[in-house]
């Protein structure tokens, strides 16, 4: 992950935004995106891009509830890599440059590269993803590199230390950095607009409303519970970045148990920014660790 210059335009095919959200992971190349605009028009499938922040996306979901508000789901444009592999034979023999930007163009995505990555070898024959996405995660790690959608939606391989994020904060009008003391790994941005309405009172003063919330700066974890066949499973979930903070499973089967317990430990950081009456908060977080423990009681 190298720069990310946000400059989120208000409205959107003629309707206000009220709240976007939106997060990717190195891990996956594929990003999800949720907003909340009220008026306009929209429809599932259409593609989008939302100023400089998320091109070339893709709408997955849209519903519009009876105040006219709609509610909007999708992916960026990393959701073009999801395709199957094509055959090994359609793969031209060479470096992994060659094979990921034939992967590129088959997907139909823009591609940029740093170097060639594992000069002298027939790359192609490592290949095992089943998705497009996979192939080039896994190139890409051979090669030494990271592989990453920027946000004009462009499929980007690089060495880490050509990609050290700076994290130009343009949200400030000052222009400040977001110094992040490493590399993180995923990147998540709520923009809640806190609107200041004028409203004259008895004394026909004027007082300032906000409509909104201001965004919760601390991570949230939700638990959840539940029954397998043979036993029983329990996980809880990092919010607002979605992601897995622990994990357990039990199972007995045929005198057997076997005990599965996960932990992830992470580490973040955020800002909370005005801007032109509008308040935002910018999140960028990264796994520090990560323990998986089995113990079997029983004789098979």
């Amino acid at each position: 992950m190298k720069t990310l210059d946000f400059n989120l335009n208000s409205s959107k095919n003629g309707g206000k935004i009220s709240a976007f959200n939106y997060s990717r992971s190195l891990n996956e190349l594929v990003g999800s995106w949720n907003a909340n605009v009220a008026g306009g028009s929209f429809k599932a499938g259409n593609s989008i891009s939302f100023g400089n922040v998320l091109t070339d996306g893709i709408i997955s979901r849209a519903f519009k509830d009876s105040s006219g508000l709609w509610h909007l789901e999708g992916k960026d444009a990393g959701v073009k890599l999801m395709r199957s592999t094509p055959d090994i034979s359609e793969l031209p023999k060479g470096n992994a440059k060659s094979v990921l930007s034939y992967i590129a163009e088959f997907c139909d995505i823009s591609f940029s590269m740093s170097g060639n990555g594992l000069d002298g070898f027939n790359v192609r024959s490592i290949i095992t993803g089943s998705t497009c996405a996979e192939a080039v995660l896994e190139l890409a790690m051979f090669s030494g590199c990271i592989a990453f959608i920027d946000n004009n939606g462009r499929l980007c391989v690089a060495t880490p230390n050509s990609f050290k994020p700076t994290f130009n904060d343009v949200l400030d009008d000052s222009g400040s950095d977001f110094d992040l003391d490493g590399y993180a790994t995923h990147v998540l941005v709520s923009l809640t607009r806190k609107n200041i309405e004028d409203t004259a009172n008895d004394d026909d003063e004027q007082v300032e409303f906000y409509s909104g919330s201001t965004p919760s700066t601390s991570p949230d974890t939700v638990s959840y519970s539940g029954l397998l066949p043979n036993g029983t499973f329990s996980y809880s979930i990092l919010q607002p970045f979605n992601v897995t903070k622990s994990a357990s499973s039990s199972v007995t089967q045929n005198g057997v148990t076997v005990t599965t317990n996960e932990e992830h430990d992470y580490e973040y950081k955020h800002k909370t920014i005005w801007r032109d009456n509008n308040e935002y908060v910018l999140f960028a977080f990264c796994e520090k660790s990560y323990t998986l423990t089995r113990v079997t009681e029983g004789d098979y």
